[in-house]
């Protein structure tokens, strides 16, 4: 029977070596952080402005809410919540998780002996993205999703249980 192939324990980074390096690739890259990190905020950023802009509109200066005003600034608020909800939410989930990628790769093209540039790592990291939400997906479905339904299906069952029965059950456990 064939043995499964395992690097040599030399070949393998300690625990110690990849926090070390995983530092070492952040620091070197912080500038390009700061600019993922405010490609993930620039739409926060933006709706607090708009924020503080609308109320400055509705309260008039004096305090006063005049009828025209109070109208546009709850439409305004209106389409700045939907925006937030339907545009702003999955624009972070999904630059996030390409970011999350990205950093995998910084710290892992080290450890092969490639130091990727930035434009390299993120385009990969975009490919990499749908792949990622596959597996995730089929990760869920195979471990959680039947011992969710089951646990749901057991919960239902005891609930269209006489009362007594379930005191009883229990008495049992």
């Amino acid at each position: 029977m064939d043995q499964p192939m395992v690097a040599p324990r030399g070949d393998m980074p300690k625990y110690g070596e990849l926090l070390a390096e995983m530092g070492r690739q952040i620091g070197a890259r912080k500038w390009l952080f700061m600019r993922r990190t405010f490609l993930l905020a620039w739409p926060g950023l933006i709706a607090v402005a708009a924020w503080f802009i609308l109320q400055s509109l509705v309260e008039g200066g004096k305090g006063e809410i005049t009828p025209a005003i109070d109208a546009w600034g709850s439409l305004l608020l209106w389409i700045f919540l939907i925006a937030g909800i339907f545009l702003g939410a999955p624009y972070y989930v999904i630059l996030s998780a390409i970011f999350s990628i990205e950093k995998t790769i910084w710290v892992d093209s080290f450890f092969d002996g490639r130091n990727l540039d930035p434009k390299a790592s993120w385009r990969i990291a975009r490919r990499l993205f749908f792949p990622r939400v596959f597996l995730s997906l089929q990760l869920f479905l195979r471990f959680y999703a039947l011992t969710i339904a089951g646990a749901a299906l057991i919960l239902s069952e005891a609930q269209s249980l006489p009362s007594g029965t379930t005191r009883r059950l229990a008495r049992y456990s």
